[in-house]
């Protein structure tokens, strides 16, 4: 098992675990995590999660069956729906929202996974070291979440700012240095298979993305516009307008949702009225 964790991973577990003993110790934090956990559990996160598993296992199946997936890239398979699929889900609603969404979802992916965070996991510092650097890291990045919008604490973000990146600096050039040193190690198939498979797999998972937003899009909609509808007909003339209309076409959608003043629809006059005048 503990041949399966490299040292920052048992790094992170041991302090992982800490915080989670110090913290359920806590009777106030022991109330929020049962409502945390009963929203974490709430059907719709379920059926995400589930589609989003399916959908990964599929993929992992594909690059088996292309012989390019492997036993020993489990590890990286597992960390990767963890780091950036579940992330990236969590986020859809927000960034589906901008127009270049699909740059955003691509190179939110890809940030801190494909090069220095692979490079730098495939060396690790002695488990001593990472037991130092894991919680110092975490304190800085998180710090840095917190004041990054607060103009008060612009110099305390940019001092982060520059913590962050020596350390990204140092733990490159280290990388480096140790790559030269057993660069027969490092050249060869197996590591350039670790390194396209975050790539791969965030390619891969941006059509999922993109139709599980087109599917919230299309839930909120029917909703907003549809509540008023009383007959079953009218709902089924409703849903096949969106669908006839709309079909795949995201930024039509949101262009729809961001001009619609949603008028009472009460029947299949209003639904006309409603789509003809955004045809116009």
């Amino acid at each position: 098992m503990f041949n399966f964790f490299g040292n920052r991973e048992l790094a992170i577990i041991f302090w992982l675990s800490v915080f989670l003993i110090f913290s359920l110790s806590r009777k106030k934090v022991r109330k929020s995590s049962v409502q945390l956990v009963k929203t974490f559990f709430h059907h719709k996160i379920i059926a995400s999660i589930l589609l989003m598993t399916i959908y990964v296992e599929l993929l992992v199946i594909g690059l088996l069956e292309l012989g390019f997936w492997e036993q020993a890239l489990l590890k990286d398979t597992v960390l990767w729906p963890i780091i950036v699929g579940f992330p990236l889900l969590l986020k859809l609603d927000k960034i589906s929202g901008e127009e270049n969404y699909l740059k955003t979802i691509f190179f939110d992916g890809i940030k801190g996974i494909v090069l220095i965070e692979f490079i730098a996991n495939f060396y690790n510092f002695s488990l001593f070291a990472e037991l130092i650097i894991i919680p110092v890291m975490s304190i800085i990045v998180i710090s840095q979440v917190y004041t990054k919008d607060n103009p008060k604490y612009k110099p305390v973000d940019k001092l982060f700012k520059n913590l962050v990146t020596g350390f990204g600096i140092i733990v490159f050039i280290n990388t480096c240095i140790q790559i030269y040193n057993g660069f027969h190690e490092f050249a060869n198939i197996f590591t350039l298979k670790t390194l396209l498979l975050p790539i791969i797999l965030t390619i891969a998972f941006i059509p999922f993305l993109y139709l599980y937003s087109l599917w919230s899009l299309y839930e909120i909609l029917l909703l907003r516009t549809g509540h008023r509808l009383d007959k079953f007909w009218d709902r089924l003339y409703l849903h096949w307008k969106f669908f006839s209309t709309f079909f795949l076409n995201h930024s039509k959608l949101r262009k729809f949702r961001r001009g619609m003043e949603f008028e009472q629809i009460h029947n299949q006059a209003d639904i006309k009225k409603v789509f003809n005048e955004f045809d116009k």
